[in-house]
């Protein structure tokens, strides 16, 4: 994790934020991060389409669920890109949320709700 200047900050966002495999763990702590993440087409295909509501699922936290739910998934702990983080990020990328605890519920309810009704298709 680096800087706006390229300046390591921490050593890794695995690390830093605790980032493990298991689907209950990242449905109720979300660590993946979307520009770190490789998959397969299986993976895209079954993720396909995503849940309309963007404001409730961000689409890597959904494919992170879909990829822990139906396969078998890996965390490669090396870090092999440069996460630049700065006051201009449009994502938290795993800084401390600023969302209340409600819209967190709801998220999560949303996911949920969106993942049984795919199981059931």
């Amino acid at each position: 994790v680096v800087d706006a200047r390229l300046k390591k900050i921490y050593q890794s966002h695995f690390s830093l934020y605790g980032t493990s495999k298991g689907f209950f763990t990242n449905l109720l702590f979300p660590r993946y991060v979307g520009a770190c993440m490789a998959f397969n087409k299986k993976v895209l295909q079954a993720s396909l389409p995503f849940p309309s509501n963007r404001k409730l699922v961000a689409h890597d936290y959904w494919i992170c669920l879909v990829a822990e739910l139906y396969f078998q998934t890996k965390l490669i702990p090396e870090p092999y890109m440069l996460y630049r983080r700065h006051d201009s990020n449009a994502s938290t990328g795993g800084i401390k949320s600023k969302n209340n605890l409600i819209h967190k519920v709801l998220v999560r309810v949303y996911v949920l709700c969106h993942l049984i009704k795919r199981a059931f298709r």
